[in-house]
């Protein structure tokens, strides 16, 4: 098993080469804090036993298999002419492994989860809390108020060392979650056929594109518009994955393929990315949505993640 495992696969990153010297791919990497470099693309979206460690838990060898399976896919959509259509079983295969592999996916869970347990610390580590936290349970909250001072005391410190120590194991709990999940399919059937009901198409672009960390987004009927993350409640009217710095997959409802408006899905990709996007060329416009990083990457925000566990004790 390797220990450095890519979280975007590298046939997808080669596609936003900034240039080659023979067997060696660079692209540049815009990153949140400013920077920018050209490095490698091995060392591109790259994290140390992301899939796991050695032995049954690990999804690597599965993920591995699977990007056998579709990089000369990929590379076969990458020469089809604009406006063609990819086989749909296909790609909805592929979409659904790019949606659920990523370092995105793992952290807009990871935040949230760590902020809840954060919340429930605070909240059981005073006797207002308590007394919110027990108020579904008349009998059980009666029996806290009658205890003495001290036993009180003794609680509500133990309490709030149980949520530290929750808070402090959660990204660990999330990987193996993650891990777990990925082990068992690198393709969710559910989420497969449902794409299998989108129409695939490759666009071509005049513009650049960028591939952000968050890989896929997604167009939504709801007031959010783009999302970073789908559920079944969803309702997803196009479906955008860069697989080239000038090609687009592209999903849609409509038996045609869809206009694509680069600015405007540069700057959703940029704003749903965690961390950093990639890109063949390093210009100004490029290094002007570097600010755009991060600003729609969450889940949940913080707030939103207090206000659902203080919402819940108040049931």
């Amino acid at each position: 098993m390797a220990i450095r495992q890519h979280i975007l696969p590298r046939f997808l990153l080669k596609g936003f080469a900034s240039r080659t010297n023979k067997n060696k791919v660079y692209a540049w990497v815009y990153q949140k804090d400013g920077r920018c470099y050209e490095p490698n693309i091995i060392n591109i979206a790259v994290g140390r036993k992301f899939y796991g460690e050695d032995g049954e838990g690990t999804a690597d060898g599965k993920i591995t298999d699977f990007e056998g399976q579709f990089a000369p896919l990929l590379d076969q959509m990458r020469y089809l002419k604009h406006g063609e259509e990819v086989d749909r079983s296909e790609a909805a295969e592929f979409v659904s492994h790019m949606e659920i592999r990523t370092k995105h996916i793992r952290d807009s869970f990871l935040k949230p989860v760590k902020i809840m347990a954060n919340e429930f610390g605070q909240i059981i580590s005073n006797l207002e809390g308590v007394n919110l936290a027990l108020s579904d349970d008349p009998h059980l909250k009666n029996k806290f108020q009658k205890l003495p001072a001290y036993q009180k005391k003794a609680i509500l410190a133990a309490s709030k060392k149980f949520f530290a120590t929750v808070e402090a194991a959660t990204p660990q709990m999330v990987k193996q979650g993650h891990v777990q999940s990925l082990s068992k399919t690198v393709a969710p059937e559910w989420r497969v056929q449902r794409y299998c009901k989108f129409f695939w198409y490759v666009c071509h672009t005049e513009q650049n594109l960028i591939l952000g960390d968050v890989g896929i987004i997604w167009e939504v009927s709801d007031n959010r518009k783009f999302v970073s993350i789908t559920f079944k409640a969803d309702t997803i009217n196009n479906i955008f994955l860069p697989i080239s710095s000038n090609k687009m997959l592209v999903g849609t409802t409509l038996p045609q393929a869809p206009g694509v408006n680069v600015t405007a899905i540069n700057l959703q990709v940029a704003r749903m990315s965690r961390e950093y996007f990639v890109a063949s060329a390093k210009s100004q416009n490029m290094a002007e949505l570097v600010r755009q990083i991060g600003q729609k990457s969450e889940l949940l925000s913080e707030k939103e993640a207090r206000e659902l566990v203080r919402n819940k004790l108040k049931r």
